[in-house]
Formats: C-alpha cells, sequence, structure tokens
C-alpha cells in the first residue's frame, strides 16, 4: 500500500490569504521499515509557521486518509514530532513521527489502540501488517520559496478532514456533512473537498431503506453535482471522474429511476457517459486509499460491474453508444481483486463476471474458475453491512443458474426484485 506519496498539487486554495510564508521541502527516504509497505519514501511540501526557538511545521501534502503523514508538528530547531490517530473498528492505530531536523534522520512509530473488534478490522483491512511496527530513514531538506497559504488555515482545514473520515467510517453522515461543508467554506476551489462531500453523499444515499426512493435518488443527485464541481476544479485528478461514474451509475440502476434512467440518455448521461467517466478514472489512477479501501481499485471494479451488466449485442452501440465486455469485465474485475484479495465486492465481481461469461460462451473454465472464485469469497471477512449483504449474494449466485450473473446487481437482489 502506498500512502506516503504526495497526492495532489496542493495548497488547497485557501481563501482570503494574503500572508508570505517559508516553505520548505522535506524528501524522505525509507532505510529500514517493519511496516510492510504503510510508510514508504516521499517528498513533501511543509509551511514554516513558527521559526525560532520554538519550530512548527505544517505539512501541506498531508490528506486526512495518509496514515504515514501527520499534518503538524512542533519542536525546536534540533527535532520536531508528531502525532495522529486514525480509527480502525473500534480501537484505533496512533502516529507517532519523529523528524530531526539538524541530523537529517526521521522515525516513525505505528501502535495500536486495541478495543472491541480491532484485531479482526486489523486483520481485513491491513491484512499482513503487525502493530507496533517502526520505520526508519533519512531526511534532506531543502528551501522552497514563499507560500501566500495560511498555515493556521490550512492545518484548521485538514483536521476538519480528517474529523469527517473519522465520522464516515462511524457512519455518522450528518456530522461528516457538517464537517466537510465547513472545510469547504474555508477552501471553496479544492476539489478534494467536493469529491469528498461527493463521497459522502454517495455513503449516506446507500445507507438509506432501499424503499425510501426519493431520498436514495436526491442523495446521488447531490454526490454527482460535487464530483461535477470537483472535475471541474481538476479535470486532470482521477477522483472526480470515479465519483461521477459512481454517483450516475447509482442514478441509472436506483430502483424507482427508470425514468430518470431513460432520460438521461437524451441528455448525454447515460451508460456510455458513465463508462466514459469509469475509463477517465482508470486512465488517471485515483491515488486515494485508506485501510484497505483503493480508488484505483473501487474504479476498476465499477467499470466491471457496468461492462458485465450492459447488453452485449451489435444494437446497443449506437443505441446507447455503449455495450458490454465481458472480457473486458474480467480483466478489471481480476485486477481490482489482485490489488486488495479481502475485498469481498471485488471477488463477488469476478466471480459473477465469470458466470456470466462462461454460461453466455458455453465456457465450461470460466464456470469452473467462477465457482472456484465464489467459494473462497466465503472465507473472507464480512465486518460491515454491505460486507454481510454480499456474503449472502455470494451463496445465492453459487445456488442459482450461473446466467443469472448477468444481470445481477445488489439492488436487484437485495429487493428481491431480480428478474
Amino acid at each position: 500500500m502506498r500512502f506516503g506519496l504526495p497526492l495532489l498539487a496542493l495548497p488547497l486554495a485557501l481563501s482570503g490569504s494574503a500572508l508570505a510564508v517559508p516553505e520548505i521541502r522535506i524528501a524522505r527516504e525509507v532505510e529500514t521499515t517493519s511496516c510492510d509497505g504503510l510508510v514508504v519514501s516521499s517528498s513533501h511540501a511543509f509551511l514554516v509557521a513558527e521559526h525560532g526557538p520554538r519550530q512548527r511545521l505544517v505539512d501541506a501534502d498531508s490528506r486526512a486518509w495518509m496514515l504515514d503523514h501527520p499534518p503538524e508538528y512542533a519542536g525546536d530547531a534540533e527535532r520536531v514530532e508528531a502525532r495522529s490517530r486514525h480509527r480502525l473498528g473500534e480501537g484505533a492505530i496512533e502516529v507517532r513521527v519523529v523528524l530531526e531536523l539538524r541530523g537529517g534522520r526521521f522515525s516513525l512509530e505505528l501502535l495500536p489502540q486495541p478495543a472491541g473488534d480491532f484485531t479482526a478490522a486489523l486483520a481485513q483491512y491491513l491484512p499482513g501488517v503487525a502493530l507496533p511496527c517502526r520505520a526508519e530513514g533519512r531526511l534532506a531538506l531543502a528551501p522552497a520559496g514563499e507560500s501566500a497559504v495560511d498555515p493556521e488555515q490550512l492545518t484548521h482545514v485538514q483536521r476538519l478532514l480528517h474529523e469527517a473520515t473519522e465520522a464516515l467510517y462511524a457512519p455518522d453522515f450528518a456530522s461528516a456533512e457538517r464537517l466537510l461543508a465547513e472545510a469547504q467554506a474555508l477552501a471553496p476551489d479544492s476539489d478534494t473537498i467536493q469529491w469528498m462531500r461527493a463521497r459522502a453523499r454517495y455513503l449516506a444515499g446507500e445507507a438509506l431503506p432501499q424503499d425510501d426512493t426519493e431520498g436514495r435518488v436526491a442523495a446521488f443527485r447531490a454526490a454527482e453535482a460535487f464530483a461535477d464541481r470537483a472535475v471541474e476544479i481538476a479535470p486532470e485528478r482521477a477522483e472526480g471522474w470515479l465519483w461521477r461514474a459512481v454517483a450516475r451509475g447509482r442514478l441509472l440502476t436506483s430502483q424507482g429511476s427508470l425514468e430518470t434512467a431513460l432520460a438521461a440518455v437524451g441528455r448525454g448521461r447515460g451508460p456510455a457517459w458513465v463508462a466514459s467517466c469509469f475509463e477517465r478514472a482508470i486512465a488517471l489512477r485515483p491515488t486515494w486509499e485508506h485501510f484497505g479501501h483503493s480508488a484505483y481499485a473501487d474504479a476498476l471494479y465499477g467499470a466491471a460491474q457496468l461492462y458485465r451488466m450492459l447488453p452485449e449485442g451489435a444494437w446497443a452501440q449506437p443505441v446507447i453508444g455503449v455495450r458490454g465486455d465481458l472480457d473486458r469485465a474480467v480483466t478489471l474485475a481480476r485486477e481490482a481483486l489482485a490489488r486488495q484479495s479481502n475485498r469481498l465486492e471485488y471477488a463477488k465481481e469476478l466471480g459473477a463476471d465469470l458466470l456470466c461469461r462462461g454460461a453466455r460462451r458455453s465456457r465450461s473454465e470460466d464456470l469452473a474458475d467462477g465457482r472456484r472464485v465464489l467459494g473462497e469469497a466465503l472465507g473472507l471477512p464480512a465486518r460491515t453491512l454491505y460486507d454481510r449483504v454480499d456474503r449472502r449474494h455470494v451463496e445465492r449466485l453459487l445456488e442459482e443458474p450461473p446466467d443469472r450473473a448477468c444481470s445481477y446487481s445488489r439492488d436487484l437482489w437485495r429487493d428481491g426484485a431480480r428478474s
């Protein structure tokens, strides 16, 4: 996993700043680590918030989901330290970082704060990681001019985004929305905040009862609007394109929104538009990754599902602008699962893709492989509501005729409305 690389070309586009703050670049080279890829070499921009007997540095490239890069460091001219805490299950992981500014060294510790289901959550979201763990290495510091970003405001925004991320984990959608709205008021031109709000609205919509069609559709429309704004701000970044595809895809498949789906084709936001957004996200490679969840793998998974469910007939391309592609669906789902082998929904998708292709093309090897993948999926952890639903659907996919997998979606089977 690669938590440490700088993700976005920030500062976070904070409003109302006219400061000139010294900026330095700190390059970190990992020499030894027992943290299994959670700590990697990186180069970040830091704002010098305080200089003198007391030093305070703000990591301008830190993000709420970056486990190994706390946002704020304090100390003296010799060394600065930072601590942060990330919820995991009912426990947490504490992060402690020391930067030896004069000595040119750093150390980082990840310490468990176990409670409740922490051990199970660690095994699911960070498989193979043993805590506590430690990383050490070299630092290189270089002046980087001045920045007009207010470090106090930046720190506040970073803190809000971290708290919103923790709230979504709870999940507490109302608190997450309030925190993200406050962050947006401070940084209105941040694409990060826009796609984070899209994600929050999408998750809130998914959590609503299936028969609350009006509420779900409203949430997905709001998610799409935030994703649109993210793409408008930063079309070269992948996350906005991903959440565009996810939000519009859910609008097209939500029960009760058939009229919306048909109308969308005429407005240019039908299946072909969704496919193009997924493909754009895949090409740009989203970099968000946090506790076993990868935006890049999500883009692969979402596109695989779309290409499985679309009609493959020659008529589809001229009518709806895109056609199904089971070979591509299998390829995408395999890559998603290879990147995160403990994700039950990815295994379910690959199994469904293989069963569908096997049924349509009379390929016994696909049918056998699909059943094998689904059988192995039953052994994966299922902690969340979605995981438990997916496990039941895996069981049903194994029981049903394989051609049923072609039209499978969580919505339809969850409602008992499959055809």
